[in-house]
């Protein structure tokens, strides 16, 4: 590569050629990791700290409503939902109930056609046995 313009100046300064590359090895940013093991953490405990924390006050707890143990994914995905809005809802439109009613009548009309088909298909057999009788 030609690092020269038309005059024969360098583009490249003899400091940038002396200069040598250096490579430092990337180390993750410890508090990355500390907000994830604390909200984990958090999660895990929390049933349990309420409970701790409204018991010491007189709260609405009783026995039978101690915290039970969570499971890994249980914990996970309080982690990670714990930002969505609570409830998700789902409002039926015009085009879901038109299509709900095309389902339920071409399910129908499968269904007539295939015991059509079938009664077509082996009428001999059918009636034979039934004329047998």
């Amino acid at each position: 590569m030609d690092c020269t313009d038309p005059t024969g100046n360098s583009f490249i300064s003899k400091r940038d050629i002396k200069k040598t590359r250096e490579f430092h090895h990337w180390v993750r940013p410890t508090r990355l990791q500390y907000r994830y093991n604390y909200d984990y953490a958090h999660n895990y405990y929390d049933d349990v700290i309420h409970y701790l924390n409204s018991k010491s006050q007189g709260g609405h707890y009783h026995v039978t409503e101690l915290p039970r143990p969570q499971t890994w994914a249980e914990r996970a995905l309080r982690t990670y939902t714990k930002d969505w809005p609570d409830t998700a809802t789902y409002e039926k439109t015009k085009a879901d109930e038109e299509l709900l009613q095309k389902l339920r009548f071409s399910g129908k009309f499968y269904a007539q056609h295939s015991k059509e088909f079938y009664n077509r298909k082996y009428r001999d057999v059918l009636y034979a046995y039934i004329t047998h009788w």
